[in-house]
């Protein structure tokens, strides 16, 4: 294109000088015909450059466009991905949150019910100790005159002045020589043990067994006996099985600090902790009676940090077998 131009420039300037013969108007015609093609010539070169220019630009822009099409197409199927692994996740939480619903709703409903049980039990158990602890205090008083009347030679199978029966006598003498041995075989077994974790007691026809939490219990634990309370409980284990007509009622004991809602469950763990304990030792479960008293049986002052540590307690209570007794009493 370029050199054709050169050449209608150079051949339209050799036809005017070898003529002669063209008109001055018609020079300046052919001249200005001469500046068009070379400003077009120029113009052309300048939007040829630019078309280059386009057409790299355009291609770049294809190139961009595959990259973005590759991307979105990626993106796409990671989001379907993700959106089947969302809607996966959502079912099962769905799952999950219905039964831990219903898990929830059945607890409720079992620890309702667990709680009005005990509460009954209680209630029950409660009543029997009454009746129990006035036949005991009755027995007590028979004891006294029948030691008194020993005192003054009176025959054991004879007549009292209490009125009681040769036999009622008799089993009398029997509970509270058991209970006599019964307490000397405890008293061997926790020789050693310190007064201040374990004290034995003999109340009303009864033989009561005071442990320290620290006995028993690590800190912070209501639930899993340590070392030494094992220690303890197997050398306790050993008398009972020896004394299978011996009955056995386990009470936990707190202090009055915290929540007492907490402290009744505390309380209860911790008695049902022992029972656990000493039935795997082969105590019969039928001899064991586990319960709770909370804060509201204190031994001492909760003002005072040993008055807590004091209360914070379990009671092993040992009965003999009254029942023999009660059948004469009742006839």
């Amino acid at each position: 294109m370029n050199r054709s131009i050169s050449y209608f420039a150079y051949f339209l300037t050799c036809s005017i000088v070898f003529l002669g013969c063209v008109s001055q108007s018609k020079y300046l015609e052919m001249q200005e015909q001469k500046s068009f093609y070379e400003s077009a010539y120029a113009n052309f070169d300048s939007l040829e450059a630019l078309n280059q220019d386009l057409r790299q630009d355009n291609q770049d822009m294809e190139s961009y466009l595959k990259q973005a099409f590759l991307e979105v197409e990626k993106l796409t199927v990671a989001n379907q991905s993700l959106n089947r692994n969302y809607q996966e996740l959502r079912k099962r939480y769905d799952q999950v949150a219905q039964t831990n619903n219903s898990v929830v709703s059945n607890s409720s409903f079992e620890k309702q019910n667990l709680e009005e049980q005990i509460a009954a039990k209680q209630a029950e158990l409660d009543r029997k100790e009454a009746y129990l602890n006035n036949l005991e205090r009755e027995l007590v008083a028979r004891e006294q005159q029948l030691n008194q009347a020993n005192n003054n030679n009176v025959a054991p199978y004879g007549n009292t002045t209490s009125g009681s029966s040769p036999q009622v006598d008799y089993q009398i003498n029997v509970v509270n020589t058991q209970l006599q041995q019964l307490r000397q075989a405890i008293g061997q077994a926790f020789y050693g043990t310190s007064a201040n974790e374990l004290s034995i007691t003999q109340e009303n026809g009864r033989i009561v067994i005071k442990m320290a939490q620290s006995l028993l219990f690590p800190n912070n634990s209501n639930d899993q006996v340590n070392n030494r309370g094992l220690s303890v409980l197997a050398q306790l284990a050993q008398v009972l099985n020896t004394n299978p007509e011996i009955k056995v009622r386990i009470e936990g004991h707190t202090d009055s600090d915290g929540d007492p809602k907490f402290n009744w469950d505390r309380s209860v763990i911790r008695a049902s902790s022992i029972a656990k304990e000493l039935i795997a030792l082969n105590i019969n479960p039928a001899r064991i009676v586990a319960s709770g008293k909370s804060s509201y049986e204190p031994v001492a002052n909760n003002n005072s940090p040993q008055g807590r540590l004091a209360n914070n307690r379990t009671e092993i209570i040992l009965s003999p077998d009254y029942d023999a007794l009660l059948n004469i009493i009742q006839k």
